[in-house]
């Protein structure tokens, strides 16, 4: 696009170039959630991803002392909303690499998704529910067993917080005063 004046007239030109993106483009290690009953599904999807290259078979030892479910969801109920979101960050993928234009319209756009191969994985996340007293408020929280991330809101003592927070002001407050008095 380029704009121009003459006198009291601004001019505008613009130039439509028909684009033409088409890429192989491979995704490995798409990791869907395949229990329905599990209410926080953005609390599980925050403790990815899993170094899957990590990945080892399945022993039964792993879950002595732990609670395990099986999944509920067969990879045909989320078939087409895995192939959606695979088309879509291809689209994206293809866009990115068309620089240099001011707009890019989708006109048209095909997408075919081969050699897919699915995989059940039994992956380690810790889910602790937690019921305050106080409130009586139910607090989820969730952890990745292999690397540590987490995800969830913890319980904060209001108490608590405002007399830390009193204490931390007092204390910066004195400290303050008693630089400014010695300088």
């Amino acid at each position: 696009m380029r704009v121009w004046r003459v006198g009291d007239i601004e001019y505008t030109e613009t130039k439509q170039f028909a684009v033409y993106r088409e890429g192989k483009l491979s995704f490995k290690e798409l990791v869907k959630n395949a229990l329905s009953k599990n209410t926080q599904q953005k609390m599980v999807e925050g403790v990815q991803p899993f170094p899957l290259n990590k990945a080892i078979d399945f022993k039964n030892q792993y879950l002595a002392g732990f609670q395990a479910e099986k999944r509920d969801i067969e990879y045909q109920a989320i078939r087409s909303e895995v192939e959606s979101e695979l088309k879509d960050y291809s689209e994206k993928l293809l866009r990115e690499t068309a620089s240099g234009y001011t707009t890019l319209t989708g006109v048209r756009s095909s997408v075919a998704i081969n050699n897919q191969k699915n995989n059940y994985l039994l992956l380690p996340v810790w889910l602790v529910t937690y019921r305050s007293r106080d409130s009586k408020k139910v607090y989820y929280y969730a952890m990745n067993g292999q690397t540590g991330k987490v995800s969830g809101v913890l319980p904060v003592s209001k108490k608590k917080l405002g007399f830390t927070s009193l204490s931390i002001f007092t204390i910066t407050a004195i400290l303050l005063m008693i630089v400014g008095y010695l300088i």
